[in-house]
């Protein structure tokens, strides 16, 4: 019997390009089930999505604005099938990789996540902000350092994992932190972890760009929050 597969799309005013990302996902066979988790957008995202009127979609709406570790794990919860995969709701990805990862873990049961790397892949990469760049090798550095791991690109937000195994990680971080959490804690229980490479058009701030420097000290503070409890 083939395995089941939802996407898992945390959104914030993400108006100019949430449509794209579903349009795209409706069309892609191994995709079950497509869970959005709205965080309380004020751009009409989330009047967007409902027009759409997808069927496999289900819409989880946020009272206020949490964070995207919040919505991850809201999403999570609703997930029914065997593997879970998260997507941002901007363009940055392609969500056509999805059936690669899918692939991957039909060739290979051991596989528990899948994580991508924008640093290691034959596809094209759009020049992106150097501080950025800078910012998620110290990170890989010291995530790789305190865990004795040789991950490529930890904070790349394609992951896709055996969802019973996801629900044993028992996640607490509600923003952006909670990429360092799946994988330091994912490393802690032992999973069976391979990277993939992925094709990444980085957007700039004008275009709707979050990440924060408050984010930066976010993750090296849950580097160090993992790495002893």
């Amino acid at each position: 019997m083939s395995k089941t597969l939802s996407v898992v799309i945390p959104c914030y005013n993400e108006s100019r390009t949430i449509a794209i990302v579903l349009e795209k996902l409706r069309f892609i066979n191994c995709v079950d089930e497509i869970i959005l988790v709205d965080d309380n957008s004020n751009d009409g995202s989330l009047e967007i999505v409902k027009n759409l009127k997808i069927e496999n979609l289900k819409i989880v709406e946020n009272n206020k604005n949490f964070g995207k570790g919040y919505c991850l794990i809201k999403g999570f919860e609703q997930a029914k099938t065997d593997y879970i995969i998260i997507l941002d709701a901007d363009t940055e990805y392609n969500p056509n990789e999805i059936k690669n990862f899918k692939s991957a873990f039909e060739e290979n049961n051991d596989i528990d996540l899948i994580i991508g790397t924008r640093f290691q892949s034959i596809y094209p990469r759009k020049i992106g902000y150097f501080y950025h760049t800078l910012f998620n090798k110290v990170i890989n550095f010291f995530f790789n350092l305190f865990f004795n791991t040789n991950f490529t690109d930890i904070e790349c937000c394609l992951k896709c994992f055996k969802l019973n195994k996801l629900k044993n990680l028992q996640l607490s971080e509600k923003k952006f932190g909670i990429e360092i959490e799946l994988v330091a804690k994912s490393v802690k229980d032992n999973f069976h972890i391979i990277e993939m490479g992925v094709s990444y058009i980085a957007r700039t701030y004008e275009e709707g760009k979050k990440i924060k420097l408050s984010d930066a000290i976010d993750a090296f503070i849950c580097l160090i929050k993992y790495r002893i409890f």
